[in-house]
């Protein structure tokens, strides 16, 4: 009996894999068709001739209708445990070429991870580097409505709502997790977000999960690295730059989406509702995107220095309990680390040499907190009185 159950699950493993590989096979065959009408659908662009008008919009009906076959339950085998990653992208072909490749490096399953890469413009450089290294690989997505914008971040919010709805109101996946073409991947990436897609859905307190940290610089974190590693928080802020949200999040926010500034959006009081992020305390994303929206200054003070996992360390969250991050347990100990806290004045530090201790500075306000803030090598900008990286900011 045992033999035969044996052969029984072989056989059953075999058809699987080889049902795994028709599917692949046919996104593939789709893949190549899909890219052969974008081609075509660009050299009729140069044409002005009303004929060709017509033909180009035959073709862009086409397109469309390969995106909403998409739909279909080769990429849907397994909902709930499926986390489509999306790229956004315009004209960076090369660092989009990093993000990408950052990302193949540890995805280990297509079905489970597609990869999409949402192109909100026309540049002809980008669409020839996908076609050209990595038509097997992704799924590209154009949004039909990408006209030049005056304003760059009317642009980016233009592109983040097309794509959001493309992938939860078409698509309807039911979680996603979102990148932009700047950013380069830490190695447990993947099984990081599959970690805390659990709590993301278990948790009505939380709204998304991030992959970065604002204050992720090296002098603010842990000095004991293999703990900071480990280190998960929570807090109100919008992190953004790698970030999960669920479907239903989005369908509570997708009608009032601004033309302009959408992570701002995102840190609205009435958007939030009280709700949290998960972030890292060293973030599982690296940002190189100098030349880009953020200015050259901000992205030299605030960026630059953020640190990322390190390539060479291997994460394991088998024995992570995420029980730790849960609203209650979490606040639980948050409030025994501040009452335990030693309550000091910024002088103190120094004169004292306290380190490697949970000290308090209490602040009065928001001009309080900037001067402190500043002192630490912290952002100090707010937004509606919410400061980066705060928890429980009532």
């Amino acid at each position: 009996m045992w033999y035969s159950l044996l052969i029984h699950n072989k056989e059953r493993e075999v058809n699987l894999l080889s049902e795994q590989l028709q599917v692949e096979k046919e996104i593939n065959l789709d893949l190549s068709l899909k890219y052969r009408l974008q081609l075509e659908t660009n050299k009729e662009i140069s044409d002005k001739s009303f004929q060709d008008h017509l033909i180009i919009q035959n073709l862009n009906e086409k397109v469309n209708k390969y995106q909403v076959s998409l739909k279909t339950s080769q990429f849907k085998q397994n909902e709930n445990g499926t986390i489509p990653i999306v790229i956004l992208t315009c004209n960076r072909p090369d660092y989009l070429n990093i993000t990408i490749h950052s990302l193949l490096r540890i995805r280990k399953n297509s079905i489970k991870n597609p990869i999409f890469i949402s192109h909100d413009c026309n540049d002809s450089k980008t669409l020839e580097m996908l076609e050209n290294e990595f038509q097997k690989e992704i799924i590209v997505l154009r949004n039909p409505n990408r006209g030049a914008v005056n304003e760059t971040y009317r642009a980016i919010s233009r592109h983040y709502k097309w794509i959001l709805g493309e992938m939860f109101d078409k698509l309807n996946y039911q979680s996603l997790i979102i990148l932009e073409d700047d950013l380069k991947v830490s190695l447990d990436f993947i099984d990081y977000f599959d970690k805390m897609k659990v709590l993301l859905y278990k948790e009505s307190s939380l709204f998304c999960v991030s992959a970065w940290n604002d204050n992720g610089k090296a002098k603010h974190l842990n000095p004991d690295r293999t703990k900071a590693e480990m280190t998960f928080k929570r807090t109100d802020f919008f992190p953004g730059l790698g970030w999960m949200l669920l479907q239903g999040f989005w369908r509570e926010i997708r009608d009032n989406w601004p033309i302009d500034y959408w992570d701002d959006y995102l840190r609205e009081k009435d958007v939030v509702k009280g709700r949290q992020c998960i972030q890292p305390e060293i973030p599982r994303v690296s940002n190189f995107g100098l030349l880009g929206a953020t200015s050259e200054l901000l992205y030299i003070n605030n960026i630059k220095d953020i640190v990322s996992l390190d390539d060479n360390v291997t994460i394991s969250y088998e024995n992570f309990d995420i029980h730790q991050l849960s609203n209650e347990q979490y606040l639980e100990d948050f409030q025994k680390s501040v009452e335990s806290s030693k309550i000091i004045q910024l002088y103190e530090i120094d004169m004292f040499g306290y380190r490697n201790q949970t000290l308090r500075i209490v602040y009065k306000d928001d001009y309080d907190f900037t001067f402190y803030a500043n002192q630490f090598g912290l952002i100090s900008d707010l937004r509606e009185g919410v400061q980066r990286c705060s928890y429980h900011n009532k």
